[in-house]
């Protein structure tokens, strides 16, 4: 399992939440964004920059999220 976020729309708050969970739980995070953002240092967390255009974190987080991930976002 792993934990997809559309960091664009993610507030700060919430991303911090889900840090500390999945450090507590072990599973990996994928924050997707138009633009690289700082995340703390772990071998869990890890970030995809994606262009610009409009929903792409959303089609990418679509074309690669599997069975049983979980999917943050405000759009879809």
């Amino acid at each position: 399992m792993k934990i997809w976020i559309d960091a664009d729309a993610c507030p700060k708050a919430i991303k911090e939440h889900i840090f500390k969970t999945s450090q507590r739980l072990n599973i990996p995070v994928v924050l997707v964004a138009n633009s690289n953002m700082k995340i703390p240092s772990s071998p869990l967390f890890s970030i995809v920059v994606v262009e610009k255009n409009p929903d792409e974190a959303d089609k990418f987080i679509l074309q690669n999220a599997q069975i049983g991930d979980i999917a943050i976002s405000a759009d879809i």
